[in-house]
């Protein structure tokens, strides 16, 4: 990303040679991550996948949860991953008394994780900090509605109230209200999604990222 190339010009000072780099996006496949059918059900499912790690904020997304499942008991919340985060986050729904509410995957196959995006109402990002976020990329190649954390690696990729939401790092009320925004403001969240899924297209190809490999490597 730009973010980082600009953070290597500052460490390496003087010894940085611009010619030498050349930012390219990562790029994932389209034509697998897609838009498809959402089945018509009485519950809303919020859902998001990493990495069950400390950079990963998931102890403020299950918070955020708590507080707004009990304006609308039809939400549900489903994580997918695995890693060594996973004791203290069943830990933190199990004090919450969510485990009717809140499901913790796994790791899930390439399938699998499709299905889960393409299932979704909503996808919530809370993190720390990332490089560029792929999980990211292709909730929006599935044209969901995004929320996430402003931390670099993250607002570098999405335009606040156009391709996404941003909210501050760790903070359950931001989160809880930006969720139940998008939720309250149907037309929001399809523009914001509409809006992610077309910026992802023209951003995001594995086409586009190898084309630019190419002329990278044999300009």
């Amino acid at each position: 990303s730009t973010d980082y190339l600009s953070e290597v010009k500052k460490r390496l000072k003087w010894m940085y040679r611009p010619k030498k780099c050349t930012v390219i996006p990562n790029g994932i496949d389209l034509n697998f991550y897609k838009p498809g059918e959402r089945q018509l059900s009485k519950e809303i499912i919020l859902g998001m996948q990493s990495r069950l790690v400390n950079i990963k904020d998931h102890l403020t997304l299950i918070e955020a949860f708590c507080e707004i499942v009990k304006i609308k008991p039809e939400l549900r919340l489903k994580i997918a991953g695995d890693g060594e985060n996973r004791p203290v986050i069943e830990k933190k729904i199990r004090e919450l008394k969510l485990e009717n509410k809140v499901e913790l995957t796994g790791m899930l196959s390439e399938s699998g994780l499709l299905a889960l995006l393409q299932g979704l109402d909503l996808y919530i990002h809370a993190s720390f900090g990332e490089t560029m976020s792929t999980a990211i990329m292709q909730a929006m190649a599935c044209r969901k509605p995004v929320i996430a954390s402003d931390v670099p690696g993250i607002n570098n990729m999405l335009i606040h109230m156009e391709t996404g939401i941003l909210v501050p790092v760790n903070d359950r009320a931001a989160l809880s209200a930006a969720i139940l925004n998008i939720l309250n403001d149907k037309a929001l969240g399809i523009k914001i999604a509409e809006n992610a899924f077309q910026f992802a297209v023209a951003n995001y190809s594995n086409i586009a990222m190898f084309d630019q490999y190419k002329k990278t490597v044999f300009n």
